[in-house]
């Protein structure tokens, strides 16, 4: 189901850049509202199919917490070459994983910017922005996914030491939420 997840992502995107290039493409200049909003989907599928890899990262390189709790105490010993190895497999698939997750937030701000400029173009007159049920349920999802990044960012990234930020509850709360 992972891989099958991983690859159904890039047919996603392509598929929806081609919808979107039927209804006229992309753009990003007044007086051309309705491409301006075609960025909109174009980008938020973007950022959810990279939301989708960045997540699954850990799981397809084995270097999730459970992955590591599943090796031998002989491994597990820290001064084993394979635990150095590992450590720095980890640390390389973390930075992996809060950059694509960086992406997707850039990707998904972009999108509901898109939206608001082309609602507020000059040229075709203004839309009402935030006016149904699926603009809150966005700017929410977004905010959470946000959020998400954020604790992510300050207990596993580094910034925060303290050890009740990067105890497990924390982990398999951030892991359960993402």
């Amino acid at each position: 189901a992972i891989i099958i997840s991983l690859l159904l992502s890039p047919v996603t995107v392509i598929l929806v850049a081609m919808w979107a290039n039927d209804l006229g493409g992309v753009s990003w200049e007044e007086g051309e509202s309705k491409q301006v909003f075609n960025w909109h989907p174009v980008l938020m599928i973007c950022a959810y199919a990279f939301m989708n890899v960045g997540s699954l990262i850990f799981r397809v390189t084995a270097t999730s917490g459970y992955h590591a709790s599943m090796r031998s105490e002989q491994d597990a010993s820290p001064h084993s070459p394979t635990t150095y190895i590992n450590q720095k497999k980890r640390g390389i698939v973390k930075l992996s994983h809060a950059s694509i997750w960086s992406l997707s937030i850039i990707f998904g701000i972009v999108a509901m910017l898109a939206v608001f400029k082309s609602h507020n173009d000059p040229v075709n007159g203004y839309i009402a922005n935030l006016y149904s049920f699926h603009s809150w349920v966005g700017v929410l999802v977004l905010s959470i996914y946000t959020l998400q990044f954020l604790v992510g960012v300050m207990a596993f990234g580094g910034l925060l030491s303290n050890n009740r930020v990067r105890s497990p509850l924390v982990l398999e709360i951030h892991k359960y939420t993402g």
